[in-house]
Formats: C-alpha cells, sequence, structure tokens
C-alpha cells in the first residue's frame, strides 16, 4: 500500500519524480515547511529570550527600577507568548517528523538516496544519532510539550504578574528539561525540513537544494546535541 503525508507518498520523488509530489498536495506541504522553520525559529528564539531573562533577574534583584520591571514583564510575557505558539502548533511540527519518516524511508531503498543519507549523517553536521533516533526523540519532545507546555506558560505569567506588583523578583528560567526539549525540537524540525525538501527535490534539485538542506543540516545538528541533555536518563 502507498503511505501519502501531506503530498509525499510511499514511492517517493526518487522514484515517482519531483512533479507528481508537487502536484499532490503542494500547496499544503509548502505552507506545513514554511510553518515548521518558523516555529523552529521560535524554539532558539524562545531559548535566547530565556537566557536574557534569566541573566537579568539574578543581577540586581532586588534593586530594579520601575522601568526595568517593567522591561523584564514585556520580555516574560513575550516568552509566554512564544511557548505558546510552539505548543499551539506542535501538531504541525508532529506532521513534519511523519513527512521525514516517509523520506527517510524512501531514500533508504534507493541507493541514490542511501548514498545522500550518508552524506547527511557525516560528523560535519554534528547530528548526535541517526535520524530515525531524532524523529522518536522529538515525538517525546513534542508530547512531553503537550503535557506540560502549559504549566510553564502559566508560571512564566505568575512571574510576570510578581514583577507588574512590585514583589521581590522572582528567579528566572524555564525548567530545564523544558529548555532542553525546546531546544531539540528546533534542530529536530530543521534537519527533518530538510530531508524531506531533499525528497521532493528529488534528483532535478540540483546545487541549489543541495546548498540548502545541507544548511538546514548544519544549523539543526548543533541544536540537537544541546538539546540531547533533556533525555539524559531517560
Amino acid at each position: 500500500m502507498t503511505r501519502k503525508v501531506a503530498g509525499l507518498s510511499r514511492c517517493g520523488a526518487l522514484m515517482i519524480g519531483a512533479a507528481d509530489v508537487f502536484h499532490c498536495g503542494m500547496t499544503t506541504f509548502v505552507a506545513s515547511q514554511v510553518r515548521a522553520v518558523a516555529l523552529a525559529s521560535e524554539c532558539t528564539d524562545l531559548v535566547n529570550r530565556d537566557s536574557v531573562w534569566t541573566a537579568l533577574l539574578v543581577d540586581g534583584t532586588t534593586r530594579a527600577s520601575s522601568d526595568v520591571r517593567t522591561d523584564l514583564a514585556n520580555l516574560g510575557d513575550s516568552m509566554a507568548d512564544l511557548l505558546d505558539r510552539i505548543r499551539v502548533g506542535r501538531d504541525n511540527l508532529f506532521m513534519v517528523m511523519d513527512q521525514c519518516e516517509v523520506a527517510w524511508n524512501d531514500f533508504s531503498v534507493d541507493p541514490r538516496g542511501r548514498r545522500i543519507l550518508a552524506r547527511l549523517q557525516s560528523p560535519a553536521y554534528g547530528l548526535p544519532g541517526s535520524i530515525p533516533e531524532m524523529i522518536e526523540r522529538a515525538r517525546e519532545a513534542l508530547a512531553y510539550l503537550a503535557v506540560e507546555g502549559q504549566g510553564e506558560i502559566d508560571e512564566l505569567r505568575r512571574k510576570v504578574e510578581v514583577l507588574k506588583a512590585g514583589g521581590e523578583l522572582p528567579p528566572g528560567d524555564l525548567g530545564k528539561r523544558m529548555r532542553g526539549m525546546i531546544v531539540f525540537i528546533g534542530g529536530a524540525v530543521l534537519v527533518a525540513t530538510g530531508l524531506v525538501i531533499a525528497l521532493a527535490a528529488g534528483p532535478a534539485g540540483g546545487v541549489a537544494v543541495a546548498a540548502a538542506v545541507a544548511g538546514l543540516f548544519a544549523t539543526g545538528g548543533p541544536l540537537l546535541h544541546v538539546g540531547a541533555t533533556a533525555f539524559v536518563g531517560d
């Protein structure tokens, strides 16, 4: 049976040609990849904001002026908004993992595809494990986000209210495990998107597609390494 996931079939572009993929739900496919990359960017943005938020709350917590408190409260609100967008968008990210699994399977049964996979999993891209392992862990991270995400959002909102009320500044930081999961999700989505694009483009993709895919892997790989600490002890 042919498995279809948002425009990708089990036969894949390597077997049937990119045109067949492009004519089967391509609008949905492109929108899905664009949204996924945007959410991956929001993952890294959230973690970077968390670093600033934590550093500022630790430094001089009892001396903050009302202007500083307002800025910190705005920063906390923006973090809560980002985390909520990632949480709400997780279904799209699950779909990208499904697409990536289909792409992996299609590449694995084709000699040209296996050569592409070997190159993409080279140490140069810094993936901490195999792509199937990445997919499994990304799904675990997304499931964790579904369960724990709202609690983290509520805690950020609570800290913002303390800041606005003029109370003693609270400690910063997303939960360590949540932070790691968010980083891992961001990296996995970039790598998965790269592999899916490579499949959709097929042999006709050429140098431009190869460079784009390599860029996604090179950006996502280090994030996977950092985020993998969230799974220590599992």
